[in-house]
Parts: structure tokens; sequence; C-alpha cells
């Protein structure tokens, strides 16, 4: 069952807006597998919770030096 609120999708400019970066970074996201979309007759859709999760995912963790590395 289709509920509305699975049909309220952003299109590709607010993706850029949101992510701020071009539409060519967004279609290289998508093509890559990384930015997971849908084509809704010849546009790009997206669910807010894949950005989301796209989003998560380029947390970037500290580096943990090992032992015997000096700090600058």
């Amino acid at each position: 069952m289709i509920v509305l609120e699975d049909l309220a999708m952003l299109d590709i400019e607010e993706v850029m807006q949101r992510l701020g970066v071009s539409d060519s970074t967004i279609r290289r996201l998508v093509r890559d597998g990384k930015l997971r979309a849908y084509r809704i007759g010849r546009r790009l859709k997206f669910k807010q919770e894949d950005v989301d999760r796209f989003v998560e995912g380029q947390v970037i963790e500290p580096h943990k030096p090992t032992e015997g590395q000096n700090h600058a």
C-alpha cells in the first residue's frame, strides 16, 4: 500500500541544495551506487531517508595513531 508520505520525494535541485553540491556530483553519486535515486518519467527523485542515509555514511572517524607515531 502506498502512503502519501512515501510520495513526497525530493528532486535533484533540492538534494543539490541540501548537500551543497552540483548536479554532476549528485548524478555521479547515483551512478556509483552511493546515493539511491528513483527515475520517475525522465526525472530523478530521491527519498529523504535515502539522502539522510547517505549523509550518515559520510562520517569521518577520528584517526587513532599507532604506537610510536609522533603528533605534530
